[in-house]
């Protein structure tokens, strides 16, 4: 196992992607597990819960907006550099 992590973490560096990325998940992994059953059972099964509401619509934006910003910032560099 610490043979496989060693393994992603090595592309992770290659790919210059950030190993917190890896950390995160390692650490709030069961914290997280946890809230998103206890929401689950609350709802009743439904993963509406996770899209209704303006705090929930306002943290998807921001997590797409974290996710695509790289991309586009890259383009721009690299389209700007040609």
């Amino acid at each position: 196992m610490t043979i496989a992590f060693g393994f992603l973490g090595y592309i992770l560096r290659k790919a210059k992607y950030p190993l917190i990325c890896l950390l995160l998940p390692l650490i709030l992994g069961k914290t997280m597990e946890t809230t998103f059953h206890q929401a689950m059972m609350i709802s009743r099964g439904s993963p509406a819960v996770f899209f209704s509401g303006t705090i929930n619509i306002v943290l998807w934006v921001l997590i797409f907006v974290s996710i695509l910003l790289p991309f586009i910032i890259r383009k721009k560099a690299k389209t700007f550099n040609s």
